[in-house]
Parts: C-alpha cells; sequence; structure tokens
C-alpha cells in the first residue's frame, strides 16, 4: 500500500428618549448606549450554535498549528534542524499570516517523557510569545485512539490511555484556569473507534455512547478546576464525524464540537455535511485540523489506486521492507529519501500530477466555501516543514503552496 511510504470601534450611541439623568445607572455601569469594546483578551463562551466572547459577539477565530511546542524547544536546545526553532519568530509570523489563534498540540509521549514541570514551562512561553502579537492558544492533547476501550493507534508519541487523559486535564487545568490567553482547551486530539477496520455506521453509533459517557468524565474533572472552561470534542473516525452529537449530545455545557476534514473519504466514506455541516446548524463546530498537502492526499483510497495505474510503486514498496534497521535514525532517513524520490516521480507523470493538481484545487476550493459559508473558525495543520502538509518550506518561513493558500485566506478579512 502507498500508505506505508507515510510512515495546519466602539462608540457612543444616540438615545431616543432624551437626556438621560446623571443618576439613572448606578456606580461602574455602562450607558446602554455604550458599545463594550473589544479588548485583548476576550473570555469565550457557546450559545447555541455559536462560540460568542463576552460581549456577545460572534467569534470566528482562524489559526494555525505548530509542531508539539515541547518538541520544537528540545530540538532547538539539542541543536537540530529538524523543524523550526522554537522562538519567538513562530509566533510574530503566523500573527503577519493573518492568525487569531494557535493550536498547541501537546504529545502524550512528551506529557508522560518531559514531566509536567517542562511542559509548562514551554506551554507559558508559547502563551507569553503569543500574547506579544494577540493571539488566543488553545492545547490540545495529542493522543490519537479511542480510550473508553483503549485501543491507540499512531506512533509512540501519540498512544497515552484513560488515566493519562485524565490526568493531564486535571493538572491542566488546574494551571490555566486563569489564563485569558488559553481560549479552549482540546479534550483529545482524534477519537478514531473501537474495534476493526473499518468502521461501520452501526459499529459507530455503539462506540458513541461510551466516547460521550468517557468526555463527559474528563469535562467534569476539568470544571473542578475551571467552571467556566470551554471544551473542544473530536468525533469519531479521527474525529471526521460528529453527526452523533445531534441525537446524542455531550450532557455538559460551553461544548464545542472538533472535526477534522482532510481531503477525500480518507478515513470514512461520509459527506462534510453528513460529517459535521448538520451539526454545525445545531452545535458551535470549530475545525481544528485540517490540510491541503499531497501526503494526505496520497492515503485517499482512490487516490491510491489510479496511482498505481501510472507508477511502479512495488518497487518503492519493496526497498522500504527491505530496510532492516528499523526505528534507527538512518531508517528514518532512508525512508524519507525513498518518498522523496516516490513523489518526484508522482509529480514528473504528467497523468499522476495532473490528477493530484486537480483534486487539490478541488478540495481547496470546496473546503473554503464551505468553511466560510458556515462562518467555522479553524486552525490548519502544519507551520513547519517536517511533519506533512506543510505550510512553510525552511526556517525562513518561506511559505509552500499550501502555505500561500492558507496565508492568503487568513489575510482576507472580507
Amino acid at each position: 500500500m502507498i500508505g506505508v511510504l507515510l510512515s495546519l470601534g466602539c462608540g457612543q450611541g444616540e438615545s431616543n428618549s432624551g437626556e438621560v439623568p446623571p443618576d439613572a445607572f448606578p456606580p461602574g455601569a455602562s450607558d446602554p448606549g455604550e458599545v463594550p469594546p473589544n479588548v485583548f483578551p476576550l473570555k469565550f463562551h457557546v450559545e447555541g450554535n455559536r462560540i460568542v466572547d463576552e460581549n456577545g459577539n460572534d467569534a470566528v477565530l482562524r489559526g494555525l498549528t505548530p509542531v508539539d511546542p515541547v518538541t520544537l524547544n528540545t530540538e532547538t536546545e539539542a541543536g537540530s534542524s529538524r523543524f523550526l526553532l522554537w522562538d519567538e519568530e513562530i509566533f510574530s509570523t503566523m500573527s503577519a499570516w493573518g492568525a487569531d489563534i494557535v493550536r498547541l498540540p501537546i504529545g502524550p509521549y512528551n506529557w508522560r517523557n518531559k514531566g509536567e514541570d517542562k511542559v509548562f514551562e514551554v506551554i507559558d512561553q508559547a502563551i507569553e510569545w503569543a500574547s506579544n502579537y494577540e493571539l488566543y492558544v488553545y492545547i490540545d492533547f495529542h493522543g490519537i485512539g479511542f480510550p473508553p476501550t483503549e485501543e491507540y493507534q499512531g506512533r509512540q508519541w501519540s498512544q497515552t490511555s484513560r488515566e493519562e487523559v485524565l490526568g493531564f486535564w486535571d493538572r491542566t487545568s488546574q494551571h490555566y484556569k486563569d489564563n485569558e490567553i488559553v481560549a479552549f482547551y482540546e479534550l483529545f486530539n482524534e477519537p478514531t473507534f473501537s474495534g476493526s477496520w473499518p468502521p461501520t455506521s452501526e459499529s459507530l453509533a455503539d462506540d458513541w455512547p461510551d466516547w460521550k459517557e468517557f468526555v463527559e468524565q474528563v469535562v467534569d474533572v476539568i470544571r473542578i478546576n475551571d467552571p467556566d472552561s470551554v471544551i473542544m470534542v473530536g468525533g469519531l473516525v479521527w474525529a471526521h464525524d460528529i453527526s452523533f452529537a445531534r441525537e446524542d449530545p455531550i450532557d455538559r455545557d460551553n461544548i464545542i464540537y472538533a472535526t477534522h476534514p482532510y481531503p477525500g473519504t480518507m478515513w470514512y466514506p461520509i459527506s462534510w455535511e453528513e460529517a459535521f455541516g448538520e451539526t454545525a446548524s445545531e452545535y458551535p463546530v470549530f475545525v481544528t485540523e485540517f490540510g491541503a498537502g499531497v501526503k494526505t492526499l496520497l492515503k485517499v483510497h482512490e487516490v491510491q489506486q489510479y496511482i498505481r495505474q501510472h507508477i511502479d510503486v512495488d518497487r518503492y514498496e519493496d526497498a522500504l521492507e527491505a530496510c532492516e534497521c528499523t526505528g534507527c535514525e538512518c531508517d528514518r532517513e532512508q525512508r524519507q529519501q525513498l518518498y522523496q524520490e516516490f513523489l518526484d516521480e508522482v509529480w514528473a507523470n504528467p497523468e499522476t500530477s495532473t490528477y493530484l493538481s486537480e483534486m487539490l484545487t478541488k478540495y481547496k476550493t470546496d473546503i473554503r466555501s464551505m468553511l466560510d459559508e458556515k462562518k467555522l473558525g479553524w486552525s490548519a495543520w502544519i507551520f513547519d516543514f517536517e511533519w506533512g502538509n506543510d505550510l512553510v518550506s525552511d526556517r525562513r518561513f518561506t511559505p509552500t503552496e499550501v502555505g500561500l493558500f492558507f496565508r492568503d485566506w487568513l489575510s482576507d478579512t472580507g
């Protein structure tokens, strides 16, 4: 499978009733004709299917996602050139692109191995840098899997446990309960499903009550420490499908549903409208992760089938299987080189390059149209050059083609 190769004015109103007596309002009260100023930072909450600020204004926040800041900090301290440097310029550049909010993905591996003091030290620094540019942040516990049945997918850095999820949010909500820069808590990056692939609508309908019960348990832990917190809850099948919330919503207030609408039907054959569009008419929805890069598109089954008709994929996969140094640095470098050679051949082939370009163009047009029409907030994956769907190509923050797409979208305030 190709998937083997893939081991973001205020003012004074006019009164219609004449002059207002000087003692009409108690001390500290605002004149009802005065528009409350939108002074950063503002507190957010949920009203119906909207995210609103403390003045009652709709908040459609759009932003970007860097690599796990603890990883960036570790790699920078080690002198690595693998990722962006961990410094304030990341935040100043995201702000210059037009971002309002930054997603901070915290991997379970870092939480376990670095310890809470180091993790909070790095997040605290991120918050300080973000506040310098009037950027909000939201903290994402970046696990992948299904905690109710302790089934986890992905690599070691994203695997976790029920107890770890509960412990992370207990400590994190205690630490950030009074921090107004932290707009939301994203409870779990990508909930999946129980059992084996592929999931069905029937099996997912059985999984949702289990996921809901666990979510409510975690929310209750958070709310002991931070009663007014706004919490993001991902849908099933890698956070794609939140349709079950329409009939059986999370039974807590201030909940936002999170979705990850990547290209094609890579996770599950259900349309965006079915997966999250219909839910957004009843409950607040935020797109916490998505991207328009070719690496994600190559995970789509129909794309893989098409490419196999024009490219000899087997020779790349045979080379990968021959690599015996599993898990070591040379193995990672060899895999990256093989994958780059594969990509070069795909883009050099007129049939596959045209096909992929047309699919990516359609995806970008369709997803922007849908999110703008429904006025949904989002954060794009990923503001770096290492993890796929890259928005920049180097440490000078040179935007990739996908990065230009999101930068233009962020800067469009119309």
